[in-house]
């Protein structure tokens, strides 16, 4: 059970430093679990009364409400922060808050989004939402009484589908953006063929067997995304003005890029999975390109890929960076690759800014030192040494294991001397305790067996009374050196 309110405003001051976080406000109550970000108050109508206080106020000081988000509360409490804010342009009901004739929403005559999230939403509720002439964006997740008769308004340009299940759902010739996520398993998810203005596909079935062979006749399409596997991928080839394409394929089999080909105006091309023909992903007009799981051909044509600025490999079998010295205009790099032993090759991208090494057996980056990294990312362990020349760099962030260091820092960590003289204070003389096999006897020192008991002493027991297991016994006139110490 829960209303936020989310304000932004162009040019924050004074009351935004109480009510501001990350670019925009938010005033949320929360009875769930007892939090109130408001004034608190002693129970439920008192904290909804303060939180819609608290939207008067701000909107007085010069704040716009962008997105009202309610969920499990009466449809009352919706229609009073309308009221409230009639110029917001976006709201979200979560369960519990049905539709119906959506007159509890009617005041919000600027609406430009509208995300329902309610299992009884049936196919007839949507012909309501046409009294909204403003209304560009509809997000409908889990519905269980919706089919393609549905009715979308006529102004509608974008829709996100989110289905537990696969069930046909409404689409509408004026949509340009399309985003239909499946979860579950089932039959086959088909892309619709009548959408002729459609700019940006995306359908996400993981478990689902997707034909694409739909998207001919999609001549606008500018953005597709389709995760899940595939059929008929050559289609894609007809979509002529592609510049983002994103593929995923989670079975068995491999995909034949060749269609890649007709693309002549791709951007933005990212592959998961096994394929073949990947040489035909060395495309000229790309600028951005991103490979999962994808083993690279020996001959891979990096020259064609001069223009790229940001690359992405993981797990492409990679042993050494040869060829990426052709990407002269490269500035975002990142390489998940635990062979990969050679980065010398780097050394030529002079316009790097951002680089991610995951490698297990890469020992030495001091060749990236003169490159103007602003963030250098290592997953591997480096050799002692493998970081000096950027002890005296002024390298922004250094990422390793999780945690963020100064360049200074992290190459006194990676020589083992960050911690030695904050301990140094510390040091004690140690022994290294080294095992063998044999019989050390009743009273000798060993790991497990049986311990030596005095006469009548009993076993040693848990707080349960239960017998405990001897971890080690140890003699210590077997332990040189104390008698030294007293």
């Amino acid at each position: 059970m829960g209303l936020s309110v989310w304000l932004s405003r162009e040019r924050p001051t004074g009351v935004e430093k109480y009510f501001l976080e990350n670019s925009h406000t938010v005033l949320r109550w929360s009875h769930g679990d007892g939090k109130i970000q408001t004034t608190p108050t002693p129970d439920v109508s008192s904290a909804l009364s303060a939180v819609l206080d608290r939207m008067r106020i701000a909107i007085e000081d010069g704040y716009q409400v962008s997105q009202i988000h309610a969920d499990r509360v009466h449809p009352d409490v919706v229609e009073a922060a309308i009221a409230i804010a009639p110029s917001t342009r976006g709201v979200r009901l979560g369960q519990g808050i049905p539709l119906g004739d959506a007159q509890f929403i009617a005041a919000a005559v600027g609406l430009e989004t509208l995300a329902l999230d309610s299992p009884e939403l049936a196919t007839q509720s949507l012909e309501v939402l046409s009294q909204f002439g403003a209304l560009r964006t509809l997000v409908i997740q889990s519905p269980s009484n919706l089919n393609e008769r549905a009715v979308l308004p006529a102004n509608l340009e974008h829709l996100e589908l989110q289905l537990q299940t696969l069930q046909p759902y409404p689409t509408s010739k004026h949509l340009k953006s399309l985003s239909v996520r499946v979860s579950g398993r089932g039959d086959e998810v088909l892309v619709p063929p009548d959408i002729p203005n459609l700019e940006s596909l995306t359908i996400w079935a993981t478990a689902w067997p997707v034909d694409v062979s739909a998207v001919e006749n999609l001549r606008q399409l500018r953005s597709l995304t389709i995760a899940g596997r595939l059929v008929n991928a050559e289609a894609v080839g007809s979509c002529t003005r592609l510049t983002s394409l994103r593929l995923s394929q989670h079975a068995e089999g491999k995909i034949d890029l060749g269609f890649l080909d007709n693309l002549s105006e791709l951007s933005s091309l990212y592959l998961t999975g096994p394929k073949t023909g990947l040489e035909h992903a060395a495309k000229p007009t790309l600028d951005k390109l991103a490979l999962y799981g994808t083993a690279l051909p020996k001959r891979f044509d990096w020259t064609q890929l001069a223009d790229v600025t940001d690359l992405t490999l993981v797990g492409c079998g990679l042993k050494t960076t040869a060829g990426l010295e052709h990407l002269q205009h490269l500035t975002h790099l990142f390489l998940e690759e635990s062979g990969l032993v050679e980065i010398s090759q780097l050394t030529s991208c002079g316009q790097l800014e951002r680089v991610h090494l995951g490698s297990k057996k890469l020992e030495d980056v001091n060749v990236l030192a003169d490159l103007p990294l602003q963030v250098l990312g290592l997953s591997g362990k480096l050799a002692p040494g493998g970081f000096e020349a950027f002890a005296g760099r002024d390298l922004p962030i250094v990422e390793h294991l999780n945690r963020k260091w100064p360049a200074e820092r992290f190459a006194r960590f990676v020589d083992g001397t960050y911690l030695l003289p904050k301990l140094s204070d510390k040091n004690r003389d140690a022994w290294v305790i080294k095992t063998k096999a044999g019989d050390s006897g009743p009273l000798g020192s060993h790991f497990g067996g049986t311990p030596w008991l005095g006469e009548g002493e009993p076993w040693p027991t848990d707080a349960g009374g239960h017998p405990m297991s001897l971890v080690f016994q140890l003699n210590l006139d077997e332990v040189p050196g104390l008698e030294e110490d007293g």
